[in-house]
């Protein structure tokens, strides 16, 4: 027997491995994966598969215990896989299966001599890599193990199986769960050996190297104790594609390595993957409008030499490459360095699987729709726009929003921007992850077609709602997705509801994304008449209950009321209903015109009539003149609603202007500072040119005989001001 001890995804591990291999041909190889996916890895050409993909292990009873395996081109295990297939070598999966490890082997009784003394504490090989001046175990072991030169592949999977044993022999604190897995992996090399095998070859983390090795001196009576408490539960293997993103460490994952590009350009140039990484950060630049000289990239790449000699490794790994390129040819700067990681250190790339490697119902479903829709699975964020009146665009939103509601946000939709009128457009932020397909394998319970499984999961959130708010929330994804089935039931839930439902901002609340939905009905169609009479059943009792809503409010409250009334007041103009119309400027009238309404809800609402002509300027100007002469923080609040939406009624409105600045300039110096925050915010909603207009105004001053405004000059305060001018531009008195 012979084990090579490898790192995970580890390009130079592989090279050195198919060294091996070739040097030393065994009769079986077994490699360190779950046994239980033994079947379907082996099922499927190597070149059927667009590396990185993953073998997937789930629960079959309980979806939601899953597991992933990925494998890169420069994954051993990869490369050992493909050798065996091109040489006809058998091989066997030898790690313990995903059906036993569903159990908590923290239960497990362990032998006393396997017994770990005290749990595991971090990275083993950090301490050696210290004691070689290396403050990084990845980076050591990419510089003495996989580009270690100087010894033949056999000679290095041996210093590598001396060096774990010392290792384990100093820290004797091995999990659990680790032990658990090396019993059985020593079960299928005594079963190797019974089956007549007689050169085995063992592909297995560096770390177990010394656990399978002592094979034949572990009784088999206790590895059998070890396993005997496991239960077994059923479960399935799907290959599936995976991404660099998922595979680096920073994703999450335990075996990961922090850099899946730069290892792939190790794989496949050995010799000069330095200058194929410099190259590519170039272009890279280049076709991001920055600028990247050949003159740079050279400078660069001796940099990148430079500081691998000081750090004395024999060639620049990626942290020296990474520093000189940001350096030289990002100057330094932070958005190039995160653009050279996204790129060139963790890589956007993303693998695929032929369908014929087995999938769901649900899983096939799923991708001949994106196939018909033209949708490409990428883990790189990019917006896609949809015109709704376009069937392909129309078919493709359903499909987003159905995804959503089966809890896999590929697509999130976005802002359409104020370039584009109407709600007949969509904006999606796509950004496709690995693990979606997982959830989708889980959403596979609820149906096998993504029609179906949203319709199924959309009804079992229907059966638990119990708040308006929330039907109002589904309804909407009811209707974005299509899914017509569940629309009377979801309706006479919502009627029922609002029947008992006394709280106005409830109903304020679920108003506004109602009407949307009738607004643009048309666009998806459906049928407005429902929602129609929904809507105006809920019209009339909203304005009735809203103004008992809007009194006796705390300034906290009155802030969470506020952007409600905006809303509320675009909808019921949607409408185009006369009679709602009427009801709801008398609400509003209620409001602004109660004493006991909150100052700033008051004050909104006296500016929402006013910019519909129910209030005139003499009715604001009366209004504001008596809400002045109260005290003066509840006037700062009234002023807070009235300047909601803009200064223009203060510039077009000349009489409003003198009443607000008389109230100003009318305050003493305590009450002044103590509501200059609530002015500031009132005026900080206003734009620029707004408050340079509002400035000019507030500086000049009112000639009383002829009404006009004067602008005078004080000698005095451009006395005080002039010293403070000339320091700040640089000049000397004269």
């Amino acid at each position: 027997m012979h084990i090579y001890g490898i790192r995970h995804h580890g390009p130079g591990s592989a090279r050195t491995l198919l060294k091996a291999l070739a040097a030393r041909v065994p009769d079986v190889l077994l490699v360190e994966a779950p046994a239980d996916a033994e079947s379907c890895a082996l099922s499927i050409d190597p070149e059927q598969l667009t590396l990185p993909v993953a073998l997937l292990l789930f629960n079959v009873k309980n979806r939601h215990q899953a597991t992933f395996y990925p494998f890169a081109e420069f994954s051993p295990e990869w490369q050992a896989l493909c050798w065996a297939r091109r040489n006809g070598v058998p091989v066997r999966f030898m790690d313990l299966p995903f059906s036993r490890t569903l159990n908590p082997v923290a239960q497990v009784e362990v032998a006393p001599e396997f017994a770990p003394r005290q749990p595991d504490s971090g990275d083993p090989l950090s301490a050696i890599a210290l004691l070689d001046g290396y403050s990084d175990p990845e980076r050591w072991w990419e510089a003495r193990i996989e580009r270690a030169g100087d010894c033949t592949p056999l000679e290095a999977f041996d210093t590598v199986l001396t060096l774990m044993n010392a290792l384990r022999e100093a820290r004797p604190d091995t999990s659990t769960e680790t032990l658990v897995r090396e019993a059985w992996m020593r079960q299928t090399i005594r079963q190797a050996q019974k089956d007549g095998f007689r050169s085995i070859a063992v592909v297995c983390g560096a770390w177990h190297g010394p656990a399978l090795a002592t094979v034949n001196e572990v009784r088999p009576k206790d590895d059998e104790s070890l396993l005997k408490p496991l239960l077994r539960i059923p479960t399935e293997c799907l290959w599936v594609p995976w991404s660099f993103e998922r595979l680096a460490r920073q994703s999450g994952y335990g075996a990961g390595v922090t850099a899946p590009a730069w290892y792939r350009l190790l794989w496949q140039y050995p010799d000069n993957a330095s200058v194929h990484w410099m190259a590519r950060a170039a272009r890279l630049l280049r076709a991001h409008d920055l600028n990247a000289s050949a003159a740079q990239v050279l400078d660069a790449g001796r940099l990148a030499d430079t500081l691998a000699a000081l750090r004395n490794t024999a060639q620049p790994g990626m942290e020296e490459l990474r520093e000189a390129a940001g350096a030289v040819l990002g100057e330094g700067g932070e958005s190039v360095l995160a653009l050279l990681d996204e790129e060139l250190v963790i890589g956007t790339a993303l693998g695929a699987v032929p369908h014929q490697a087995g999938t769901l119902p649900l899983i096939a479903d799923f991708d001949a729709q994106i196939k018909s829709l033209r949708l490409k699975q990428e883990t790189a964020k990019k917006t896609l726009k949809l015109d709704l009146r376009q069937v392909a665009h129309l078919h493709k939103s359903r499909f987003l929003h159905r995804l959503c509601i089966l809890e896999v946000p590929w697509g999130e939709e976005a802002d359409a921007g104020d370039r584009l009128h109407g709600g007949f457009h969509e904006h999606w932020e796509m950004h496709w992850r690995p693990d979606y397909l997982l959830t989708l394998i889980e959403a596979a319970a609820w149906g096998n077609t993504v029609e179906a499984a949203a319709h199924a999961r959309m009804q079992h959130q229907l059966q638990v709602a119990d708040s308006v708010p929330a039907l109002v929330r589904h309804l909407r994804r009811v209707l974005t997705a299509e899914l017509p089935g569940l629309l009377p039931g979801l309706l006479r839930q919502l009627q029922g509801l609002s029947a008992q439902a006394t709280d106005a901002l409830l109903l304020a609340d679920a108003l506004p994304p109602l009407v949307s939905a009738l607004r643009y009905g048309s666009a998806r169609n459906l049928n407005v008449d429902v929602l129609y009479a929904l809507i105006a059943d809920w019209v009339p009792r909203t304005c009735v209950l809203f103004p008992a809503a809007c009194k006796h409010l705390s300034d906290e409250h009155a802030e969470q009321v506020k952007p409600r009334l905006p809303a509320l007041h675009h909808s019921i103009d949607i409408l185009q209903n006369p009679d709602f119309r009427n009801l709801w400027h008398e609400a509003l009238q209620h409001i602004a015109e109660s004493t006991d309404s909150a100052r700033a809800l008051a004050g909104l609402c006296c500016r929402l009539l006013f910019d519909r002509n129910v209030y005139h300027a003499d009715d604001a100007g009366r209004m504001l003149q008596f809400e002045c002469s109260g005290p003066p923080r509840e006037t700062a609040g009234w002023l807070t609603g009235f300047l909601h939406g803009g200064a223009l009624l203060l510039l077009h409105h000349p009489a409003l202007w003198r009443i607000l600045d008389g109230w100003v300039r009318a305050l003493d110096a305590d009450a002044f500072v103590d509501l200059l925050p609530l002015l500031r915010r009132s005026f900080s909603t206003f734009s620029g040119p707004e408050r340079q207009k509002l400035l000019g105004l507030a500086l000049a001053r009112p000639d009383k005989a002829s009404g006009r405004t004067l602008y005078t000059w004080d000698p005095d305060l451009v006395g005080e001001v002039e010293p403070v001018l000339q320091s700040i531009l640089g000049l000397k008195k004269t």
